[in-house]
């Protein structure tokens, strides 16, 4: 119940802001005592968000802090008008294995969890994901939407893309799409989506997606394989971003994206987002395969969400899966 009177006081702050809420008023509504108000904000000071406390006045908020902060991730949530169940974890081994962990459970969906830290991040094809940084941004949605495998092929471009759109319309970060999986800024990786699913032969029956975002880490930190291809949000950005409401509009924007895929009623926004986010638009590239390395021109995808590519020959081969390197920018 805590945790619920914390993000209640929160909530209450940040509709308020910039002025001050009466702690009479919030006693009030929410049934408790103006000392249990007082306890409560005394020990959110300690965790480092400013509220500033004036007699007569009530309370304020000044300043948020720069790591994620669970009440008032959950506050802003509120304010997004996010009704999913939700998990935060200040640091977790991978938030994809706790939402395994939660299915096995039987939770209810959608869920979505979310950390400031990972201990044993992953990435596609068994890949470790260097996520120990603070300051980033861990999510995974979990779902279970009971449909057909073939209807969910192009769920991860979709779901990317929809990211790509809040983070340029909301925040006014140049982000991309690069096939199949990535989030680019100035060529280089700000975020990778890893989507795990346990499917029947007719149904897809739970789905995780797992997106990784550097947010306001220095990459300067990082090891240098990392460094030479990655880059976080604030350095593209030139300063920190508030992360809990970049936090909030993406797991707004994601479970409003699986809602619009589940109800088919994506399709029309999918090809306009395609042409305006997909990064390799015509680009020479070179596709790392099961079969080899083949480089060719990007054609665009297909209905299954497979990157075709046109061969210097003029034949054209489709990949379902794949690692795409973009001409001039291997290793």
């Amino acid at each position: 119940m805590n945790r619920e009177i914390d993000s209640l006081i929160l909530a209450t702050l940040l509709k308020a802001q910039p002025d001050f809420a009466s702690g009479n008023a919030l006693a009030e509504d929410l049934g408790v005592s103006r000392v249990s108000i007082w306890s409560h904000v005394d020990q959110l000071k300690k965790e480092g968000i400013e509220i500033e406390a004036i007699r007569n006045r009530g309370y304020r908020l000044k300043a948020l802090p720069k790591e994620l902060h669970p009440a008032l991730l959950e506050a802003f949530l509120w304010k997004e008008r996010v009704a999913s169940e939700f998990r935060f974890f200040e640091s977790i081994d991978s938030t994809n294995s706790e939402a395994e962990r939660e299915l096995a459970d039987g939770c209810p969906t959608p869920l979505v969890i979310a950390a400031g830290r990972q201990t044993k991040g992953r990435g596609r094809l068994g890949r470790q994901w260097f996520s120990e940084d603070r300051g980033n941004l861990y999510l995974s949605y979990v779902f279970r939407p009971h449909l057909a495998p073939t209807r969910m092929q192009r769920f991860t471009l979709w779901f990317g893309l929809c990211l790509c759109a809040e983070l340029n319309d909301a925040h006014g970060l140049p982000v991309m799409m690069k096939w199949p999986n990535d989030l680019l800024c100035d060529g280089r990786k700000i975020a990778g989506i890893l989507t795990e699913a346990r499917v029947d032969a007719d149904r897809t029956r739970d789905l995780v997606l797992g997106c990784g975002i550097n947010v306001n880490s220095d990459p300067e930190s990082w090891p240098e394989e990392i460094r030479n291809r990655a880059t976080s949000l604030q350095r593209v950005h030139g300063q920190p971003l508030e992360v809990h409401t970049l936090a909030a509009g993406l797991i707004r924007k994601g479970l409003e994206a699986y809602d619009a895929f589940v109800a088919g009623e994506h399709e029309r926004e999918f090809e306009k987002l395609w042409q305006r986010f997909n990064v390799l638009d015509g680009a020479e590239v070179t596709v790392t395969a099961v079969q080899g390395d083949i480089t060719g021109v990007v054609d665009g995808i297909d209905t299954y969400g497979a990157l075709k590519l046109r061969l210097p020959s003029g034949e054209e081969k489709s990949f379902q899966a794949g690692d795409v390197t973009l001409s001039g920018q291997r290793g």
